[in-house]
């Protein structure tokens, strides 16, 4: 449950939350989520959830120390469209889908 507010959290409008020692919040309003600096081994066990789809780069790949994992299409939802009639469903099956694919 902390992780699905953690992904709501978008500063300022909602406070980032701590799970596991560690602050974590959405950043794809941002678009350039902040990443306070690490140390080698501190980003070697860092994952990223990517809220775009960057078509040349494969599902997961890393990229300065840290991996990355991005959807395996374009997210069909607008940012703060949460009226009925949106895709919010169409985008959770989207990331339940991908996450299937990953676990094999």
């Amino acid at each position: 449950m902390k992780l699905l507010q953690a992904a709501a959290a978008a500063p300022p409008f909602m406070n980032p939350l701590r799970i596991a020692g560690q602050w974590a919040f959405d950043g794809g309003y941002t678009d350039n989520a902040p990443v306070p600096p690490q140390t080698e081994a501190e980003k070697s066990t860092k994952l990223v959830l990517l809220t775009r789809h960057y078509p040349k780069l494969p599902p997961v790949f890393a990229w300065q120390g840290r991996s990355y994992w991005q959807p395996s299409q374009k997210v069909p939802v607008s940012t703060w469209d949460c009226r009925p009639g949106t895709s919010i469903l169409q985008a959770f099956e989207l990331g339940l889908a991908d996450a299937k694919r990953l676990a094999g």
